[in-house]
Order: structure tokens, then sequence, then C-alpha cells
């Protein structure tokens, strides 16, 4: 394994690279996906919502216009897999696999790899390599390698399940690197076997609902926010103005009692 640190892995969940999904280990969550229908396969990319996008689609039998030849849609444009990725025309590489990646030069080859890291209980094992090359005005040769961007794990007869190790300098051609590693190890007719059970709608709502995230546990209003409720031997009836005033001032003594024959008017004569 390079001495380099990751910047990230891809591990394929399940079944074949045609029809999986591709689980990233931070955040570990589905990354990417791949669905297979008839003779076509997409490669998505989920984000964290588990909406699909899709990045390319893989057309196996092509068309008239492609001489039945497999092509690739990407960024609405189609293209030949074969010019997508190039068999090394060199007697000592005619293993390895060119591809251009915006202004990236790269290439695969194939390796063996010390299996550390994710897999300690591994050893040795096949494995593709992803260097950059240097540019072609450079003067070193371009036999020899360079930046590694990826090493690929392919399906091997294994308990193990098959990775993508992206290093830094592949961080900003994740998609392609993802693509190209696809398209070096899919078997001959392979799409034929690896139909997907479920639609790429279905797939999108099942991973919505895993990815939802979960609603915040219940905490009582604070007291502070709140007035204070008092307790019902506290609580007075509702009282008048006039009985309000009437406590404010206490009422007068009543008149000393007088007999009605004392308070009899009388006229002068």
């Amino acid at each position: 394994m390079s001495a380099h640190k990751p910047y990230c892995r891809l591990t394929i969940v399940r079944g074949s690279i045609l029809d999986t999904l591709f689980l990233s280990e931070t955040p570990r969550r589905p990354a990417y996906a791949t669905t297979t229908e008839g003779h076509i396969t997409i490669l998505w990319s989920v984000n964290p919502r588990g909406k699909l996008l899709e990045i390319a689609q893989i057309n196996w039998v092509g068309d008239a216009n492609s001489g039945n030849r497999s092509t690739v849609l990407v960024n609405g444009q189609t293209m030949l897999v074969d010019n997508i990725l190039q068999t090394s025309k060199s007697f000592f590489r005619s293993d390895a696999k060119h591809f251009v990646a915006g202004t990236k030069r790269c290439r695969w080859k194939k390796t063996t790899q010390l299996l550390t890291g994710s897999l300690p209980s591994r050893s040795y094992g096949a494995a593709w390599q992803c260097e950059e090359l240097p540019s072609t005005n450079s003067s070193t040769s371009t036999a020899s390698s360079g930046s590694p961007l990826a090493i690929f794990f392919p399906s091997q007869e294994s308990l193990f399940k098959p990775e993508l190790v992206v290093y830094p300098d592949g961080s900003m051609i994740i998609d392609h690197l993802l693509l190209t590693a696809i398209l070096i190890s899919v078997q001959k007719h392979e799409w034929r076997v690896a139909q997907s059970a479920l639609s790429h709608i279905a797939l999108e709502a099942s991973l919505k609902t895993e990815l939802r995230p979960s609603p915040p546990n219940y905490a009582p209003p604070s007291s502070s926010r709140h007035h204070h409720r008092p307790n019902s031997s506290h609580l007075r009836r509702p009282h008048s103005a006039s009985t309000v005033r009437s406590r404010r001032t206490p009422p007068a003594d009543p008149p000393p009692y007088t007999s009605i024959d004392d308070t009899t008017i009388r006229h002068r004569p």
C-alpha cells in the first residue's frame, strides 16, 4: 500500500459493481451507487439526504452510431468506452489503461499490494493502482511512475469486500476514478446478470428514508421562559372594583340608634 495517507475509502457493500452502494468511511454513509436496468448501467452520487445525482450512463451494447460498441454518456456527451479508457501501446505495459481527467493524464496499472488499513487481516492481493503521469511537456519519461491517485481492490474470492482507496491528489477526480474503476474491472456481459432489483426511484426513496435525520428529543420548556403557575391553594377568586375600594377604605361606623320620637320634626307655631 502506498505510504500516502488516504483521502477517503469507498467500500462496495454488495454484489456486482454494476448494482451496489459505495459506502464512505467518514462519514459512514452511502456516497455513490450503481443501478443496472437492461443494458444500461448508471453511476450515481448520493447526497447526504439520499438524493441520487447522475454522473455517467454506460450503454453496454451501444447503437448503430457506435457500431454496437459500448458507450458512456457523461455531461451530455456520448463517447466510446475505448476512447475513454485506452490500452497502453507499450509492450511492457499491455495491461495498463490510460484516461484523461481534466488536466490530469492518468494510468491504471495492475499491481500486487499489501492489504492493510481497513483490511488488517489480509496479506497480499491483486489490485489496480492509478497514478498521474507527467505532462507531455515534461522531460520525464511517461513510463515512470507519477503521483498516486488511487488504488482499487476488485472483487476477489474472499470474505472481504472490494474497495476504492483515494489519495489526496485524486480527491478532485473521484467521479473519474470510480467510473474508470468500473470499466477496468467489469466482466464481459456482467450486465446481463447484474440487474437491479430496485429502480433508481425506489432506491432513492429507500436512501432518503435511511438518511433522514432523527427528530430531536423532546425537552420541556424552560421555566425561565414561562410564568410560574401558583398552587391552587394560593389562587383567589376574581373581585370587583368596589370590593377593592372597600378593602382600601374601611367603612365608617354606623350612627347611633335613635327612636322615631327623637327624630320627629316639629314645626314652630
